[in-house]
Order: structure tokens, then C-alpha cells, then sequence
């Protein structure tokens, strides 16, 4: 069994191409399966859909990643031998990211959004979707419009930094009997969140990862972000975990034959 591992950048670069381009080889060097940012065309129009204050309008002003960015990140991420993802949170960007990208995302956030749906259903052919679900939009998590065979619901809880008492990964477990394809978005910033999240049935998980340089104030670098050295020892318990869990067979196992000879018959 293996997990598809996703290092969530996203904005934790400052608006600095140089940092982006080193968190891509930061990921890739953790063991990741793929390096994801965000990309938004117009942040009073991100600011007006979600209804928020002036302090995020000026957030999104502040890190909104050029276009032109998209092409290089693609370009290096490939280079480095990691999948590139990008999420969008206006529909009207989707084309934009479509040619970069082997699969969507739709943050919990947006996770009611008909019309971001629409636009990722025009553009993704066979591709799948990601969307993150969080306990208070829980319905989302069997059905969105649209929704394919290969999707996945990614379990979160939507909180930065996610107490590690209020993770409740036995959700996972109950979501991985309803739907065929689970994962965890992982905001906690503990080390071993993700490798238990493994353990209770998820098969994609998500993780915040910053540059050593991103500076404090940027909300995407809070405690619930690692940064290299911790990401790296992150996933490298999940892959201990994916070895521990196995494929659930109900069979001996192989270091068991020489026991196997000892058995009381009588």
C-alpha cells in the first residue's frame, strides 16, 4: 500500500519565486509525491466570495502568486521528479491551471461552491478530484457534483493549528467503510499525525511544509506548518506506517512458519 503524500506550500513562499522553487526540493527530498500551491487571479474578488475581512483582502493581495509562476513551478517540480498541484478557488482560474496539473483540489472552504464544481467538471476529463471535507460539511464527503470513481475525499479538521485532541482520525476509519477513497488534511503539525492518519485508513495525506526563510507573519508558516527537517521525518513514519499496516489480509504471515511447526494437536 502506498499513500500519496502531498507537500501543501501553499502560499509559504513569501511571493519569493526562489523560495517557491526551494520548497519544491524540499518536498521532493522529504519523500513526497507531489509539491502543491495556490493560485487566485484577483484577491478582491476571492475576498468578496468569501465574505471576509479587509485583514484577509489584504492577505490575498499580499500573496497572490503570478501566473507566470505556474509554468516554472511545473517546469522544476517535473525536474525534480514530483508531481506539481495548484489549488484554485475562483472558477474562472481552473483553465488557468489545467494545462499544469494532474489533478484538482477544492479546499473545505470551498466545498459548497456549485460553481467552482461546474468549472472543475469542464476542464478535468478523467483526472481526479481532491476535496476537503471538514466535520462541520461532512455530507460533502459522499457526494459533490460530478463526483468520480477515482476522487477523494480528504478528511480535515478546519482549524490552524488543528489541536491534536480534536483530529478524532477515527473518523477516517469510519469515512474509509462509506467511500472508497479517503485521505487526511493534516493541520496539526505533529510529527506522527499523518503516519496514525495511515494507520486509521487514510491513502492520501496532506501536510503543510515551509521554507526555513518564510517569514512569520505569513498565515501560511504558522505552527502547523513543518519545516524541512521535521517534513522529512514526517514522512518517513508514514511510509514505516504504510509497512506496518500491510494489505489487511487475514493469512499467516511469512515470519511465522518456523512457529507454525510447534502447533498442539491434542
Amino acid at each position: 500500500m502506498k499513500t500519496f503524500v502531498i507537500a501543501d506550500i501553499a502560499s509559504a513562499h513569501d511571493g519569493v519565486l526562489p523560495y517557491a522553487l526551494d520548497a519544491v526540493n524540499m518536498a521532493a527530498d522529504a519523500g513526497a509525491d507531489a509539491v502543491k500551491f495556490q493560485f487566485w487571479s484577483d484577491a478582491n474578488r476571492l475576498a468578496d466570495r468569501r465574505g471576509v475581512s479587509d485583514t484577509y483582502r489584504d492577505i490575498y493581495k499580499h500573496y497572490r502568486m503570478p501566473v507566470s509562476w505556474l509554468d516554472k513551478l511545473k517546469d522544476h517540480a517535473d525536474l525534480a521528479g514530483i508531481e506539481f498541484m495548484c489549488t484554485v478557488f475562483l472558477p474562472e482560474d481552473v483553465s488557468t491551471i489545467e494545462p499544469f496539473v494532474q489533478r484538482f483540489k477544492v479546499s473545505a472552504f470551498e466545498g459548497a461552491s456549485a460553481s467552482l464544481f461546474e468549472a472543475v467538471n469542464r476542464w478535468r476529463g478523467d483526472r481526479p478530484l481532491i476535496v476537503s471535507v471538514s466535520g462541520d460539511r461532512i455530507s460533502n464527503t459522499f457526494g459533490w457534483p460530478g463526483r468520480k470513481p477515482n476522487d477523494v475525499s480528504l478528511y480535515c479538521v478546519s482549524a490552524y493549528p488543528a489541536p491534536i485532541d480534536q483530529l478524532n482520525l477515527a473518523a477516517i476509519t469510519r469515512l474509509s467503510q462509506l467511500t472508497p477513497h479517503v485521505g487526511f488534511s493534516d493541520h496539526s503539525g505533529n510529527m506522527i499525525a499523518g503516519a496514525l492518519a495511515v494507520g486509521a485508513g487514510a491513502r492520501v495525506i496532506e501536510a503543510h511544509l515551509a521554507h526555513p526563510h518564510t517569514n512569520r507573519d505569513n498565515p501560511d508558516a504558522g505552527p502547523f506548518a513543518h519545516k524541512p527537517v521535521s517534513f522529512k521525518k514526517y514522512v518517513e513514519f508514514i511510509r514505516l506506517a504504510e509497512r506496518m499496516v500491510g494489505d489487511g489480509a487475514l493469512v499467516a504471515q511469512a515470519c511465522e512458519a518456523d512457529m507454525h511447526r510447534y502447533r498442539v494437536t491434542k
